[in-house]
Order: structure tokens, then sequence, then C-alpha cells
């Protein structure tokens, strides 16, 4: 039998998401198999440990963040 399969949706600035369909379009790598491969490696890891700086629910704010890191 066929595995199900599903979709997660995401909201990231725009100019973000064109950046990242950039770099993997220079090098040639499908974008969704490439944040697919990043979930499987995160949960088969089984590392509890991992943290990362937590986004804040606006929107507005991380676009700012991301347009002054350029």
């Amino acid at each position: 039998m066929k595995e199900k399969e599903d979709q997660i949706n995401i909201k990231i600035p725009y100019e973000l998401k064109a950046h990242y369909y950039n770099i993997c379009r220079s090098r040639h790598i499908n974008p969704s198999a490439l944040i697919r491969k990043w979930i499987a490696q995160f949960v088969e890891s089984g590392d509890t440990t991992v943290t990362f700086q937590t986004f804040s629910n606006s929107t507005r704010v991380e676009l700012a963040k991301y347009r002054r890191k350029k």
C-alpha cells in the first residue's frame, strides 16, 4: 500500500523564499526535497537537545530582521 502524503504550510518572508529558491535553482536542488530531507533527519536524530531561536508571531518583525541581515 502506498504511503499517504500530506503537506506543511509555513509563512516566511517573500524575499527569504525567493533567495532560497534562487540558491536551490543555481545548485540544481529540488527545494521541496531538501526541506523533506531536513525534516526527516531532524525526526530520525532523536536529539531532544536541539534548540533554535524561536520566531515571534509578527511576520513584519521577522521580515525586518531578515532585511537587516542582508
